[in-house]
């Protein structure tokens, strides 16, 4: 019949509450009570099992779970050797939500064009970017999206001019 889960064990500041299935073939996760519901979930578990040859196995478990929204990608970055170029960053979301506006920051370094894509999508492309002029800024560089969903009405995401990356 074959060896069974009898224990899942967490660490003490798991992300996840776990156990085992009645039928002890597998496991159930879900939030553990008071952890946030978003973000990147990386933990080690260890399944104890009624087989003596092999009493406990260590599990290796990660998760990145999106909020509202899911952006892809999450730093945008270019080599500081790379010519004027172009980026596109795709925002899709779990309800349909428009997004109001994007711009870059803390001032102007690239034209952005914001089209609607299917199934909840918006992509976000940034058209002249030099990376030799948004490397010498005081500020670090972001483009700042606005969108109509309650409490994500603006978020930022990050770019980054890479020092030895691009073409040469």
């Amino acid at each position: 019949d074959g060896a069974r889960i009898v224990a899942v064990e967490a660490p003490q500041d798991a992300a996840f509450a776990v156990r085992p299935a009645e039928d002890g073939r597998s496991v159930t996760a879900a939030f553990a009570e008071g952890m946030p519901r978003s973000g990147c979930f990386s933990e080690i578990w260890t399944l104890r099992t009624n087989d003596a040859e092999v009493p406990e196995i260590k599990f290796p478990v990660s998760a990145f779970v999106t909020d509202e929204l899911a952006v892809s990608p999450q730093v945008i970055t270019v080599g500081w050797n790379d010519p004027v170029c172009s980026r596109v960053v795709t925002v899709r979301g779990k309800k349909s939500f428009k997004v109001l506006s994007a711009e870059t920051k803390p001032r102007r370094w690239g034209e952005v064009t914001v089209v609607q894509r299917p199934l909840n999508g918006w992509q976000l492309r940034i058209d002249g970017i030099d990376p030799t002029e948004v490397r010498q800024f005081s500020k670090k560089p972001f483009l700042e999206v606005k969108t109509d969903i309650p409490g994500m009405e603006n978020f930022e995401i990050p770019f980054r001019v890479l020092e030895n990356g691009g073409k040469k």
